[in-house]
């Protein structure tokens, strides 16, 4: 990260964030997919849980 201790303008600043941002949805991505591998999870199951009633708490 020393490369980026410097002045930046902004488009380049947020092009750093971008890339970093990618970078880490990539390794979110992949941990999730196999989590999903492991546990057999279907898009049924996603859909149950995503029709579930949801309760708030008080």
């Amino acid at each position: 990260m020393r490369l980026f201790d410097r002045p930046m303008q902004p488009e380049e600043l947020d092009k750093v964030h971008q890339l970093l941002m990618n970078y880490y949805n990539g390794l979110v991505e992949s941990e999730v997919d196999k989590i999903i591998a492991e546990k057999k999870y279907t898009q049924a199951d996603f859909d149950r849980i995503l029709n579930k009633s949801q309760r708030t708490r008080r």
